[in-house]
């Protein structure tokens, strides 16, 4: 309809009307016994344009061509105007614009046939009103001819910017396709939960690592309710707070806390919260390090220094110990010397009582050297040795 529709407004632009028409038709039987001649001299004028003779592909070609020139004359000339003959010329016009004749050669081959009929017309005819009346119904029909032709040009410059932005299209959807996947690479990959929430509090991203700390999946979590249940009262409301103060533009700093798993298994998160930019709502967006591993190494890591300080402690408290013990032995033995010189019952009594304490404080000076060796770095000494014995 829509083509049917523009061949009508052609025939009325151009006022092609019966009178036209009966002019053409008359005309066509002096014309008739010109057109191979006309069609002769039209290809050899292409011949002359390297760029226009490129489309054909042998003189074999160029023959049909002729003989389809030939038909195509007489249908310019003889009608009918009507539905069908818009269609023939529109095939025409597209196999020019198939075969990559370019426009400007078209036009030109438009002007080339309208002389040659003009010159027929003023060669032929007897009389001059009737020469006028068959070169303006000629200006006229080739005016629609053309119009027909420039129109197949341009459906087909609507069909390859409709090609092209469909390739762009494509080649776009490709790209966002590969960066999209990318990302889910990264997003999935990375090492730091991802939880991301709309503002009606929906979840719409929940990373692999988030599912490994709280021991659920992506699609257990639809709403925030369900994450609520896994963390601590405490650290339940500052969490929940930086999102909320991230939905109304404020920046929050991290949040440290802590979330359970549905096993039950504690860990230590530092929370990054911050708004992602989109056409509609805005969206927040958390990202949790996990800091478990640290915490346990950074225990670990007090603990050896407070043994370490408990060592050394017990160093100077042994050295502390062994001086006045040192004292104490030699006392005794000064003691001992004495009662030695003395022939008594209670002498010998006291004698008896003083080895007793002398064995006690030799004991507790091999606790204190012990200790000692305990609490002091030693070297490491290599030393070969007969694994049988």
């Amino acid at each position: 309809m829509a083509t049917e529709t523009f061949f009508d407004e052609v025939i009325r632009y151009v006022r092609f009307d019966e009178e036209h028409m009966d002019a053409l038709r008359g005309f066509h039987d002096i014309a008739e016994g010109s057109f191979e001649a006309i069609a002769n001299q039209f290809y050899a004028r292409i011949e002359q344009h390297e760029e226009a003779r490129s489309v054909f592909n042998s003189p074999t070609q160029v023959e049909r061509l002729k003989v389809t020139m030939r038909r195509w004359l007489s249908r310019l000339l003889l009608g009918p105007w009507d539905r069908d003959y818009f269609e023939l010329r529109a095939r025409i016009g597209r196999m020019h614009v198939k075969v990559g004749l370019p426009q400007r050669f078209m036009l030109t081959a438009m002007n080339h046939i309208r002389d040659q009929l003009r010159e027929l017309a003023a060669d032929s005819l007897p009389d001059p009103r009737q020469i006028l009346s068959v070169v303006a119904a000629v200006d006229k029909v080739l005016d629609i001819e053309l119009a027909i032709m420039l129109e197949t040009y341009r459906e087909d410059s609507i069909t390859e910017v409709t090609r092209v932005q469909r390739m762009e299209r494509d080649v776009l959807q490709h790209r966002l396709q590969i960066t999209e996947a990318r990302y889910q690479a990264i997003i999935e990959a990375a090492e730091v939960l991802v939880i991301a929430t709309d503002a009606a509090g929906h979840v719409v991203l929940f990373n692999r690592k988030a599912e490994e700390v709280f021991g659920i999946t992506r699609t257990e979590v639809p709403a925030t309710e369900v994450l609520s249940e896994l963390f601590p009262d405490r650290d339940r409301n500052r969490f929940f707070s930086a999102l909320k103060g991230a939905l109304a533009g404020q920046v929050p700093g991290p949040v440290d806390g802590r979330v359970f798993s549905q096993a039950g298994d504690e860990h230590w998160v530092r929370w990054h919260v911050t708004t992602l930019a989109s056409a509609g709502d805005p969206f927040v967006c958390a990202l949790g390090v996990d800091l478990t591993e640290e915490r346990a190494l950074e225990e670990q890591s007090r603990r050896a220094e407070r043994l370490a300080s408990l060592g050394t402690l017990a160093a100077g408290l042994a050295h502390e110990i062994r001086n006045p013990l040192n004292a104490a032995q030699l006392q005794l033995l000064l003691v001992e010397r004495r009662l030695g010189k003395v022939s008594d019952r209670n002498a010998d009594a006291a004698l008896d009582a003083g080895q007793v304490v002398k064995s006690e404080l030799s004991r507790l000076g091999v606790l204190v050297e012990d200790f000692l060796a305990f609490a002091r770095p030693r070297s490491l000494r290599l030393s070969s040795g007969d694994l049988v014995d």
